[in-house]
């Protein structure tokens, strides 16, 4: 009798070990999305001074060359560079072989906006050096592939 549940568990388990894999998908796509808490937006005050970090997250099977991103900067009409924020991160950002994170920095520098304003800084992940790379998450909606930071 316990030979025989024995067998039993045995069996329920290979059947259940086996059912939980085969519907999962192989995911062999490589994509580039920014990652800040898992959302699109955020803010900052405008009377503070901070260098802020801005993740972009690379999901991909292991590269064997460098990965380049263009980031454009896309300022509202109430920012200005140099006035409001100043660029540390400048040209593209690299990921070499085996780094999956990399920051895209913006110092945010104490200068009161005009409410009426669009006070607000645009990242926008618009090229790679990879034709197979996805910019934002996978799918039409392209998420996480631009992040808006409104200074308030």
């Amino acid at each position: 009798m316990k030979n025989l549940r024995f067998i039993i568990i045995v069996l329920f388990a290979l059947v259940a070990a086996h059912g939980c894999t085969k519907d999962l998908p192989l995911f062999d796509m490589s994509y580039i999305a920014f990652d800040y808490n898992s959302s699109s937006s955020t803010s900052i005050d405008c009377q503070g001074i901070v260098d802020a970090q801005y993740y972009i997250h690379l999901t991909s099977q292991r590269l064997t060359t460098n990965l380049e991103v263009a980031v454009d900067v896309i300022p509202g009409s109430g920012m200005e560079e140099g006035v409001d924020y100043e660029l540390i991160t400048t040209g593209n950002v690299i990921f070499r072989p085996d780094i999956y994170d990399m920051p895209f920095r913006i110092r945010w520098l104490n200068h009161e906006i005009d409410k009426n304003d669009e006070n607000t800084v645009t990242l926008r992940l618009s090229s790679s050096n990879m034709d197979n790379v996805i910019l934002g998450m996978p799918g039409p909606d392209e998420l996480r592939r631009t992040i808006v930071i409104r200074k308030y």
